[in-house]
């Protein structure tokens, strides 16, 4: 709050309202998230108060990331800030049952060898996904049975139960398990229609900012 309330004094910065991204607020039961949610926005509305009666301004607030914004999209009275549910990932497709969401963004990927039986090595190295999560990176949404062994900066390699019906140039299509960061390791993406026509282009904005 005093942080808040100094910025106001400053010359040149006008405080523009409180934002509070809960990302801890990640209950796969909606009842309990709900709940959660409602714990934040009380504590939201308090630190306004305390801040409007020291003659402070909150013309805005914004609440929530993609896990929470249909609980403050029911409570009401805030801005919404989702960002995942636009593409969706792994990580939210399996832990969100209650969130309508479908994946958006595949990232490509070629079998680049065989090294032994049972296995096949695939191009999309850490370079090409995020690699933040604990334990899966993304799994092959396009084929099932691929279970993760290793990955380097150029490569990942997989175990397969039958690596014979693969062969070098065969395309796969992975499921990033964090979208987020997945998205700024590239310079565009394509943009594929219904009938699996590339249509367009986008530029990755976040792929080239500066510090």
């Amino acid at each position: 709050m005093e942080l808040y309330l100094e910025l106001g004094k400053l010359k040149g910065i006008v405080a523009g309202g409180l934002h509070c991204f809960d990302g801890h607020n990640n209950q796969e039961d909606p009842e309990a998230r709900l709940s959660a949610a409602r714990e934040c926005l009380a504590a939201l509305d308090l630190l306004q108060d305390r801040v409007q009666r020291r003659g402070g301004k909150v013309p805005r607030r914004i609440l929530g990331g993609t896990s929470t914004f249909p609980c403050y999209a029911k409570l009401g009275n805030v801005e919404l800030s989702p960002g995942t549910c636009f593409l969706q990932d792994w990580h939210n497709l399996k832990r969100y049952q209650d969130l309508p969401f479908q994946p958006a963004a595949l990232l490509f990927a070629r079998v680049v060898s065989k090294p032994a039986s049972g296995r096949v090595t695939v191009d999309a190295g850490c370079k090409a996904i995020a690699s933040d999560p604990p334990a899966e990176r993304g799994i092959v949404y396009s084929d099932e049975g691929f279970k993760p062994l290793f990955q380097s900066e150029e490569h990942w390699v997989f175990e397969v139960q039958d690596s014979q019906r693969f062969k070098v140039g065969d395309e796969l299509y992975i499921l990033p398990t964090h979208i987020c960061p997945t998205f700024a390791l590239h310079q565009s993406v394509r943009v594929v229609d219904a009938s699996g026509d590339w249509v367009d282009s986008w530029p990755v904005l976040a792929r080239d900012r500066e510090l």
